[in-house]
Parts: C-alpha cells; sequence; structure tokens
C-alpha cells in the first residue's frame, strides 16, 4: 500500500464536497450518479485514507473533476 500524506486525504474530502455542494446535490444524489453507496461517499467526505480507486474515479467524473498526472518521467512517457 501506497503511504499518501493525511493532508491529501483532507484536501480531496474537501474538493469533493465543495463541488458536491455547489452543484447542489446531496450525498445519495452524488451516490446514485456514480453507482457508488453513500457510505462511500462519506467515507470520502470524512477524509477516510481507504477509499477504493474505482469509487474515487466514479465520484469525480459525476462532478466533473479531471486529474492530471505529472511526474519528471511524463515528457518522455508521452512521446
Amino acid at each position: 500500500m501506497i503511504d499518501f500524506p493525511q493532508n491529501m486525504y483532507e484536501d480531496l474530502a474537501k474538493m469533493v464536497v465543495w463541488h458536491r455542494k455547489r452543484g447542489k446535490i446531496t450525498q445519495q444524489m452524488l451516490a446514485d450518479l456514480a453507482g457508488v453507496s453513500r457510505t462511500a461517499v462519506q467515507r470520502l467526505e470524512s477524509g477516510a485514507a481507504f477509499v477504493q480507486v474505482d469509487t474515487l474515479w466514479k465520484i469525480l467524473k459525476v462532478l466533473n473533476i479531471k486529474t492530471n498526472y505529472t511526474g519528471p518521467l511524463m515528457d518522455l512517457y508521452h512521446k
């Protein structure tokens, strides 16, 4: 398991809550749209360190949050 810094989970949780509330949708509505449980949304929004990656991607997709991969070798990877 990769050990990510705790503040990463807290930042992600705040971002998801902010987007969900700006979209005026409830946790249950987000769960239904993403095809995940309301408990999964609650765990993500609480900053839980253990959220399945596929669950995270489904929720981010519904909220129209894009990801960006960066790293020192990414320029070489895309060529």
